[in-house]
């Protein structure tokens, strides 16, 4: 038995907005769009593969009913130049949290940033060095 995470889902404040800033701001793509009565949502996430975000707005009727989850700490995204990463989230209107610096580890070194997305998540961009 097989078992991988497929997507993360993250309750949205303004769903286009959200798109575009994962979209243009992050690099990802969308990769499917779903609507129900209760959640509009879009799926984000690299043609390469791996794992997707799935962002999410309920919709007018069931937004007082929604979960309140609480607990997401970060988004991890493995990207191939962090210092352009930084820069396009920030023109994208992320909020920096940490400026590109390297981590050196015993069995690692990785250049790292951080920034917040317009809901306040804490995205990480890292690549190994």
């Amino acid at each position: 038995m097989s078992t991988r995470i497929g997507n993360v889902a993250l309750w949205v404040s303004d769903l286009e907005r959200s798109e575009r800033f994962w979209t243009d701001g992050l690099g990802l793509g969308v990769q499917a769009r779903i609507d129900t009565p209760d959640v509009r949502e879009v799926l984000v996430g690299s043609p390469e593969g791996g794992t997707q975000v799935l962002l999410s707005k309920a919709t007018v009727a069931s937004e007082e009913n929604r979960p309140r989850p609480d607990g997401i700490w970060k988004v991890f995204l493995d990207v191939d130049d962090v210092h352009a990463a930084f820069d396009r989230a920030l023109a994208a209107g992320a909020t920096p949290d940490r400026e590109p610096f390297v981590l050196e580890l015993p069995r690692l070194t990785i250049t790292l940033a951080f920034v917040r997305d317009p809901d306040g998540y804490l995205i990480e961009m890292g690549r190994r060095v």
